[in-house]
């Protein structure tokens, strides 16, 4: 995405959050000391030590209610609905997609800011914030080309030298800034690979540096009732007695494609470049469910080979096995690779929707192109929200015994995709930020997975 040089409030999502601006630009610096500089008669002071978790709760307190989340580098929602579904609700939220942002609105009743992220944190973002105090929670997924596995193939963002990749610094302005309780920052795995260590080593000690308990991990997202094997590094911090724990999960049922979007085959309009070109068209249906181009190869016995071993990369004719998860589905459609649907077409938005974990009912785009971009650069909704009531289980705000509704319902092995989905909350301004959507206890943990 380009930058932008304008900001623009997109949608205040019912509720109005203009306010006075304290702790404006010092010294070059995002204003520090959010909670202390939003109460009046109170100066900023970005010396002075940081509060613990209790403290500030108790600051808040004082002013007659706790903060709610900030959500940057939001893009179309999907941290944002997942901690929803955990019970934190967001309070804003900006990335420099607008279209993103509307969508984001539209769905989750959520006031948004479109603009360059260091930008807005200059003074828009934090006049908006007004005399919230700090949040209770930070959230964001800076774009991660630089670190993805596609990028790994550009010389530029292999060798890290992408200048996006100096969004995880503009995310740690947004941790000084602010000073939120707890944060959640989700990224591609690639970001802990050899060739970019450099970054997390220096994300972490900062954050260490600022006062937080640091965990992470690369997470599956159909270990979490997704039907998709989405792989996805999560660092979260706390001011705590005890860091999150992010391994030790319950245990969720494997859901199948077909178990997403199978009820969709005859449900959802065509779209017109769901068939493949001339080329390969006729290649596609001889793949087998689960395969790609490999079938094609002396690897497998084809005679005589079509492609060579390895030759091609590896989504290259790939086929959905509508029995197993999906395959990360990328956010970029390129025309013959896929995952493709086993009825031999690329994927329609709302089935790539529900292979997120998406609701039927959550906005997006009537452009297919920027629809595609936004959901499959999206967090799966059931993945953040699991994290989320992780972090907010360390910060006291939860119950340990306790799940939120929705993926309660997803433990259950013979809910259907619709069951599931029904019970995401709904956007709702009046909710109060307290309220606990959990239900049920929790399953039975699995053995806890290796961190990184």
């Amino acid at each position: 995405m380009g930058s932008r040089s304008a900001w623009s409030l997109i949608s205040t999502g019912g509720e109005g959050l203009a306010g006075e601006s304290y702790g404006g630009a010092r010294d070059g610096r995002p204003g520090a000391r959010i909670a202390a500089a939003a109460r009046p008669g109170r100066t900023a002071n970005p010396a002075s030590p940081m509060l613990t978790a209790d403290q500030k709760s108790g600051e808040l307190a004082q002013m007659g209610a706790r903060a709610g989340g900030l959500s940057v580098f939001s893009g179309v929602g999907g941290l944002d609905l997942g901690a929803r579904i955990a019970g934190l609700e967001i309070e804003l939220a900006t990335d420099q997609d607008a279209e993103a942002l509307s969508m984001l609105a539209a769905a989750g009743g959520i006031a948004t800011l479109a603009g360059n992220i260091d930008e807005v944190l200059a003074g828009p973002l934090i006049r908006l914030w007004g005399n919230r105090g700090s949040p209770r929670c930070l959230i964001g997924g800076p774009p991660c080309t630089p670190f993805s596995h596609a990028g790994f193939w550009l010389e530029d963002k292999r060798t890290g030298k992408d200048p996006a990749g100096s969004l995880l610094t503009s995310y740690l302005r947004c941790l000084e800034a602010f000073e939120p309780d707890a944060f959640v920052l989700e990224n591609v795995p690639g970001l802990a690979f050899k060739t970019h260590d450099r970054f997390l080593k220096h994300l972490i000690e900062k954050v260490h540096g600022l006062g937080y308990r640091v965990t992470r991990e690369i997470l599956r997202a159909s270990d979490f009732g997704v039907a998709q094997a989405r792989r996805r590094l999560f660092i979260v911090g706390v001011r705590s007695k005890s860091p999150v724990s992010l391994s030790g999960w319950p245990s969720w049922p494997v859901r199948t494609s077909r178990w997403a979007i199978g009820a969709l085959e005859e449900g959802t309009e065509s779209e017109p470049d769901e068939q493949l070109r001339e080329k390969y068209r006729d290649l596609l249906p001889l793949v087998p469910a689960g395969g790609n181009y490999l079938h094609f190869t002396d690897h497998n016995g084809y005679d005589p080979p079509l492609f060579k071993y390895r030759g091609r990369y590896w989504s290259f004719l790939l086929k959905l096995d509508p029995e197993k998860p999906a395959p990360t589905v990328p956010a970029q459609r390129i025309t013959y690779n896929g995952p493709f649907h086993w009825s031999n077409r690329h994927l329609r938005v709302r089935e790539i929707a529900r292979l997120q974990s998406f609701p039927d009912w959550y906005a997006v785009s009537p452009d297919v192109s920027i629809a595609r971009r936004q959901l499959g650069n999206a967090v799966p909704p059931l993945l953040a929200a699991a994290v989320v009531w992780r972090v907010r289980q360390a910060l006291g705000d939860v119950g340990t015994e306790t799940w939120p509704a929705a993926l309660d319902e997803a433990a259950k092995p013979h809910a259907s995709f619709e069951e599931v989905s029904a019970a995401y909350p709904r956007p709702s301004r009046e909710m109060h930020k307290s309220e606990n959507p959990s239900a049920g206890r929790l399953p039975e943990p699995t053995p806890a997975r290796s961190s990184l």
